[in-house]
């Protein structure tokens, strides 16, 4: 499993190592941008930890896209279909862990950032591990265009949907979440987000073991 985590690594090594430093300057720039308004720690972490694990995943099948046979050729020297998939997807939670990792040192040496709290961290697994492995399924049932799609989709949304909520004039209200004692309100989000890392999961295997290498 660790050797398929670090040739996906490998395939991107210098975009890996641009995402790598942008989980440190992307939270630098959104609490720059956000001026005096507070920036949630869970908004933030979901936000940079989903566009740059699309990222990453993009690069990594677009470079194995070049070497067609790469997967056959794993696969006979005993790594099952399932044994790759499932390094794909433990490095998009490795991928997460680093940037709360990143997020967690900026909060303690820069004043500013919002501390990161149970609650948040719980939101922002639940929300990375649904799209991230939505993600990673497309690619697998359908290839790297259907998943740029939903990354452009995504970065849409992050970058555009305040703007066109304050336009609109629509706001949103979540004092109903007040009633729901916390730690059910955790428990759902989390339950939410395991449900849809492990469909995701199980489908891409399935699917990849159908696919013609």
């Amino acid at each position: 499993m660790l050797h398929l985590i670090k040739k996906d690594f490998l395939l991107v090594r210098r975009v890996g190592i641009i995402l790598l430093l942008l989980a440190f300057a992307t939270p630098l720039f959104l609490r720059f941008a956000a001026g005096d308004m507070p920036l949630p720690s869970g908004l933030s972490i979901a936000s940079v930890s989903i566009i740059l694990s699309l990222t990453l995943f993009n690069g990594v099948f677009q470079e194995e896209e070049k070497f067609p046979k790469a997967s056959a050729l794993l696969t006979t020297v005993g790594y099952s279909r399932g044994q790759q998939v499932a390094g794909r997807f433990v490095l998009s939670l490795l991928f997460f862990a680093y940037c709360v990792l990143a997020y967690s040192l900026l909060s303690i040496a820069i004043a500013g950032f919002a501390p990161i709290t149970g609650m948040d961290l719980v939101a922002a697994l639940s929300a990375y591990a649904a799209l991230t492995s939505l993600h990673l399924l497309l690619t697998y049932l359908f290839g790297v265009r259907a998943s740029q799609y939903l990354t452009m989709a995504v970065i849409m949304l992050v970058s555009l949907g305040p703007t066109i909520l304050a336009r609109l004039d629509i706001r949103v209200d979540p004092s109903f979440l007040q009633s729901v004692p916390s730690q059910m309100t955790a428990a759902l989000l989390l339950m939410v987000g395991i449900a849809a890392y492990l469909c995701s999961y199980l489908l891409s295997v399935r699917s990849f073991q159908r696919k013609e290498l």
